[in-house]
């Protein structure tokens, strides 16, 4: 997911040269989910980029079918208009937290859909018995086979012949949610429906944007919402009002006291927000949090029945995301704050010596198109630790043995562990994963699953591990295992693969190269790069940056070349001509993709990099 991201933080990025950095937070009294930032270039980056649309007979078109849409000019009624910054929160004015408010009423509305469903395949059941009996029955017990035919059943519903007409609905208990907020889904012969769902109710959420001149942003935005461009009718209106340069937007008017107050008083920061942003590296240009300990302390009911699972849950305090973007890089941050409560078993996993070390980075080809690299020791200390309290863990570590077990061949705690020093780095290939997915979807369609004679030939893609042993027993029975399997050891950088070609290893030093699946490609690579042929990913600038911001026990480090992604992007501005052709070139310049989960004392920590680059080791 978060590769993903990047696509729309780097058109961002490389439309405009970096903002300003953004205010101090501001919190409204009560926020449980904050927004805050600069999240939009300001007015004269926009200006300078529309000013190069101009010409382009497809963008005139646009802006001519919106002012023929709204009676506006969409460039200069709005998005000259914007300032760039924002401030969004979801309030809590009363008890309860307004999302456990909506998730309180998505299941109301979900269990009155349900019900219409139900109603829906009743009504057509009699549809059917008329059709073929001429007349409805006397009660929804004779519909017999009707029923079964729709897979419906008739308890809890109503049901009044009169003549040749009918009404039939459900029945709610008197004093249940479902009767209090909404009134029972029905249908008659004819076809016309009754009853009402749950009604919507407000999330609480207040927008502020900084605009340039909030009287004409208001004028424009209630004309852009009198055109239909807003929440439909069954949703709550939304309210505007401005407020010195801001222009504000609620769902609920009761929010905008603490809104008001926001935007008018000194920056307010959240305590548990303040510990947090103790917790990053500089000042971030935008942030997203989430006050998580608030919101469990206002929810009304927590569906969470195992007290093992609910303990955790309140040992979290809060989730901050920010976000760092240049010219040639963007850093993407996330923060869980975690206080696990004494004797906890998470408790001394969090408070243990800060680790980074990404070893088999040195030893791993620049060029790997995607890389994940794990801490199999401490994650293995972890599962074993989370046991003691959650039993999910037990399944998990189960699912792990038995999947090495299968792809391998070994036993993952004796053969793996035992002769791992504590990294183990996968690599699948973006073109064997595209390969697999393809060939099990050709093998779906024309029924090959159901071929005793030949298994899926996409089943699984090719993979290809590394593995940082250590010396000692271990390693010599995990080296005599393979041997037994594929056959005995080549030379230093030679490949031995077994007969059907389904696992291979070779051995270099401390690095046992292991592949499964016929590919060798990256296998042969690595050996390279071992032997110090080619450039490892330890050679990169950008990898040597991101990994200086590595913080804590480290868990997960991975690594992906973003070149072809990139490349399309650059592809669609060259298309747009001349004008963007210095963006084009950047773009093309973005080829390195990271990513990193550690432990550290206070919580957990994710951490993502984007980079642009001319280095080519």
């Amino acid at each position: 997911m978060a590769r993903l991201v990047s696509i729309l933080l780097l058109f961002l990025v490389a439309m405009a040269p970096p903002a300003a950095r953004a205010q101090a937070p501001r919190s409204p009294q009560g926020a449980e989910v904050l927004l805050v930032g600069r999240i939009l270039s300001p007015p004269d980056q926009t200006r300078a980029l529309l000013d190069r649309l101009h010409g382009y007979a497809l963008y005139e078109r646009g802006l001519e079918l919106f002012k023929e849409e709204t009676g506006m000019d969409l460039e200069e009624d709005i998005l000259t208009r914007l300032e760039g910054t924002a401030l969004a929160a979801i309030v809590r004015l009363g008890e309860e937290s307004p999302l456990s408010i909506q998730a309180r009423r998505q299941e109301l509305t979900s269990q009155w859909n349900r019900q219409r469903r139900k109603v829906r395949r009743v009504q057509d059941a009699l549809s059917a018995h008329v059709g073929e009996k001429g007349a409805p029955p006397d009660s929804l017990s004779e519909l017999g086979s009707f029923l079964a035919e729709v897979g419906a059943d008739i308890e809890g519903l109503e049901y009044r012949r009169k003549g040749d007409s009918w009404t039939l609905r459900c029945s709610f208990p008197a004093k249940s949610d479902l009767a209090a907020h909404s009134t029972p889904p029905g249908f008659d012969a004819e076809g016309n429906e009754s009853g009402t769902p749950p009604e919507a109710l407000p999330w609480n959420l207040a927008v502020a944007l900084r605009v340039t001149d909030p009287a004409r942003a208001l004028r424009s935005v209630r004309r852009l919402l009198d055109e239909g461009f807003g929440p439909s009718a069954a949703l709550r209106p939304l309210h505007l009002e401005t407020r010195g340069p801001w222009l504000v937007l609620t769902d609920n008017p009761a929010t905008l006291p603490r809104m008001r107050a926001a935007l008018e008083g000194a920056p307010r920061v959240p305590a548990n927000l303040a510990r947090m942003l103790e917790q990053v590296p500089e000042r971030p240009e935008s942030l997203f949090f989430v006050d998580v300990a608030g919101v469990l302390e206002h929810w009304k009911d927590l569906p969470v029945q195992d007290p093992a699972t609910l303990e955790l849950l309140r040992s979290a305090r809060g989730f901050l995301m920010a976000a760092w973007p240049t010219r040639d890089r963007v850093l993407v941050e996330g923060f869980l704050a975690l206080e696990p409560p004494a004797g906890h078993p998470l408790r001394p996993l969090l408070e243990g010596a800060a680790d980074q070390r990404v070893d088999l980075a040195s030893r791993i080809p620049w060029s790997v198109s995607s890389l994940d690299l794990v801490r199999v020791d401490t994650l293995w200390e972890i599962l074993q630790a989370a046991e003691e309290t959650w039993p999910q863990a037990a399944l998990l570590r189960g699912r792990l043995l038995a999947e090495v077990q299968t792809r391998l061949g070994l036993d993952l705690e004796k053969d793996l562990l035992g002769a791992c020093a504590g990294e183990v780095a996968l690599n699948v290939e973006m073109v064997d994963a595209l390969s697999a997915t393809l060939l099990a979807r050709m093998d779906r369609s024309s029924g090959a699953e159901g071929d005793s004679k030949r298994p899926s030939l996409g089943s699984v893609p090719p993979f290809t591990l590394l593995v940082d042993l250590k010396p000692g027993s271990a390693r010599q029975a995990l080296l005599e295992s393979l041997e037994l399997k594929v056959g005995p050891p080549l030379p230093e950088g030679q490949i031995r693969q077994n007969a059907d070609r389904s696992l291979a290893y070779a051995l270099h030093r401390d690095t046992l190269v292991l592949v499964v699946g016929p590919s060798l490609r990256l296998a042969r690579h690595a050996l390279k790069a071992l032997s110090g042929e080619v450039g490892s990913l330890a050679d990169l600038d950008s990898a040597r940056h991101f990994r200086s911001g590595l913080t804590g026990r480290l868990l997960f480090f991975s690594h992906s070349k973003t070149d072809a992604l990139y490349s399309m992007i650059k592809g669609a501005l060259l298309f747009l001509g001349a004008e963007f052709r210095a963006e084009a070139d950047h773009a093309g310049l973005w080829r390195d993709a990271y990513g990193a989960l550690s432990l550290e004392p206070g919580g957990v920590r994710w951490r993502a990099g984007f980079y642009a680059t001319r280095q080519v080791p």
